[in-house]
């Protein structure tokens, strides 16, 4: 693994895992900080409508609550479960 330091706050970032799906991409990083607990940064890129400027700002309203709900609820799931035994969903890792 590797291990980077950047920036005043001295974090160590993993290596990004990407996503690339036919709506946009996603890209992880897990972010250790030297004073505190693991995070996960999570960029997103979401392709909105092409049809009409209504449909990507409802799209562009509507997409970062469903994402939020989704984290929210994975984040209680899989807190709930512990260990990390319930079987989940797996997202593939584009090449």
């Amino acid at each position: 693994m590797r291990r980077d330091i950047r920036g005043p706050l001295a974090e160590h970032r993993s290596p990004v895992a990407t996503w690339r799906r036919s709506w946009g991409c996603i890209v992880a990083t897990r972010v250790q900080g030297v004073d505190g607990p693991a995070r996960l940064e999570l960029r997103t890129q979401v392709r909105l409508s092409d049809r009409s400027d209504a449909v990507a700002l409802e799209q562009g309203v509507q997409v970062p609550l469903v994402v939020e709900a989704a984290i929210s609820a994975a984040l209680v799931e899989l807190e709930a479960d512990g260990l990390g035994l319930t079987p989940r969903l797996e997202l593939r890792r584009a090449s």
